[in-house]
């Protein structure tokens, strides 16, 4: 049961480390970016339009709160599954075979008593 809490714990921080990393890196970004537009010179408005530059603001800031937390949460669990299941590779192997031995045991069983309902429901209409 420990190891349980301790897994939903370790995950609820990793996401919010994760989350909270984004966080203050887009608001980092969004006030870096804000103080050079609202500095810019007004030519500098008449060859990019202000839409544009907020509109390539709010992509950068939605790459960094949706999408980089996301792609960087997939990462982390995939590379902790990797070295989990480097430490558990002697007993997930044993497991599998037990699982192919037991689906092969019972496919085998099947196939004999479906041989053997083959043989008696054969109609004299069928070997004429």
């Amino acid at each position: 049961m420990q190891m349980y809490i301790e897994t939903v714990v370790n995950y609820i921080g990793a996401a919010m480390g994760v989350e909270l990393g984004a966080l203050l890196g887009s608001k980092h970004i969004f006030i870096k970016l804000f103080k050079r537009i609202v500095r810019a010179p007004q030519a500098c408005f008449d060859v990019l339009p202000k839409g544009r530059i907020l509109d390539r603001l709010s992509n950068d800031i939605f790459i960094m709160n949706v999408l980089l937390p996301q792609n960087l949460r997939g990462a982390i669990s995939k590379l902790f599954r990797v070295c989990w299941l480097k430490k558990k590779k002697k007993t997930r192997n044993a497991n599998m075979f037990m699982c192919m031995k037991n689906n092969n045991k019972y496919y085998n069983t099947t196939i004999v008593a479906f041989q053997k309902t083959k043989k008696f429901n054969k109609s004299s209409l069928v070997n004429s």
